[in-house]
């Protein structure tokens, strides 16, 4: 089993005042290695956004994706920052990565070398759910606009408003595809809803039912897009991915589950 380290926007403030070397290397590794940015840590909710607006997670990483070429993990620790100094400190992302992760650019910088032959991305906004569940306000929205950045910035975008359970396993399968080749830099982006099993991460389909009594995990299980999917990803090449989750916990909250 890989090993994964979890860092809080604390840890990002500490690196705040200089790039995170201490987590980079400059070649990319062997195997897959893997940065899991979510949206607010344990302990934390992701805030409503304004309409309009998106939420203050996807607002920060709009922004900093102005800046391409700012090296992976400092421009994750920067839109940490900048999501916690929007929500004044009450949402707080966290991220996973696994050990050695190369000092990538998502765009090339002249002068600079970039090893990097092919850059993937999938994006993901689930906003309407058919369930009983309530909409996650301007997700799809906001994940066209980091869609838009990423193809600016040189991505091959995969990109879906409201995917069903079946879109979302036949996308990640087609993605799973394309980032099987050398030097991939992968990004998979989602906004909507999600929930948590056991410490494991689910995010909710469009077409996820909620249910009239309590909820079971293995509705969700069976369901659902789980994050280890992404976080368990494989490759025979060099490649490096990059998965960011917005996703609201509190869709199946006031039903309890078993």
């Amino acid at each position: 089993m890989r090993h994964l380290t979890r860092l809080t926007v604390g840890a990002f403030l500490s690196l705040a005042v200089g790039p995170a070397q201490a987590m980079l290397c400059c070649a990319f590794p062997n195997a897959a290695a893997v940065v899991v940015q979510y949206s607010a840590s344990r302990g934390y909710t992701t805030q409503d956004p304004e309409p309009g607006q998106g939420s203050p997670y996807m607002a920060a990483l709009i922004e900093q994706l102005a800046e391409p070429a700012t090296p992976v993990l400092d421009l994750l620790n920067q839109t940490a920052i900048r999501t916690a100094e929007l929500t004044k400190f009450s949402q707080r992302p966290t991220m996973v990565t696994t050990a050695g992760i190369p000092a990538v650019r998502l765009a090339p910088v002249v002068g600079i070398e970039d090893r990097t032959k092919n850059r993937v991305a999938l994006v993901i906004g689930n906003a309407t759910y058919r369930g009983g569940i309530k909409p996650s306000v301007d997700a799809c929205r906001a994940a066209a606009a980091v869609a838009a950045r990423l193809r600016q910035t040189g991505f091959s975008v995969a990109e879906k408003c409201d995917a069903t359970a079946g879109d979302l396993r036949t996308m990640w399968d087609e993605f799973h595809t394309a980032i099987r080749r050398p030097y991939t830099l992968a990004v998979f982006v989602y906004a909507g809803h999600g929930v948590q099993i056991e410490g494991e991460e689910f995010l909710l389909p469009v077409d996820f039912v909620a249910p009239d009594g309590p909820w079971r995990s293995d509705d969700v299980r069976r369901t659902a897009f789980s994050v280890n999917t992404a976080t368990a990803v494989r490759s025979p090449f060099p490649l490096v991915l990059v998965a960011l989750i917005d996703a609201g916990s509190d869709a199946l909250s006031g039903m309890s589950g078993k």
